[in-house]
């Protein structure tokens, strides 16, 4: 099993989209059920945060601090990215 800091790397480097895939399949359900949770259950709008969450890793992948996975995790999402933003 790959390392998702290495598949993250390999999406940044060489745009790959099936190592972007595999961190969305082994995080998406992490992200989603922490999602639910801060919505209060509402879980058309946790499947709207965890689109979020997707799409700014890819977004800015590049640009955050490697090694650091932590703002995969919803609560934590917003702060890490406002982070990776100010780089």
């Amino acid at each position: 099993m790959t390392d998702p800091h290495a598949l993250l790397a390999e999406y940044v480097t060489k745009g790959s989209e099936p190592a972007f895939r595999e961190v969305v399949a082994r995080y998406i359900n992490l992200v989603y059920a922490t999602a639910v949770r801060l919505v209060d259950g509402d879980t058309h709008r946790a499947q709207d945060v965890t689109q979020m969450v997707f799409s700014d890793l890819a977004r800015l992948a590049g640009r955050c601090p490697q090694g650091d996975a932590r703002w995969l995790a919803a609560p934590a999402h917003l702060p890490r990215r406002r982070e990776c933003d100010a780089q």
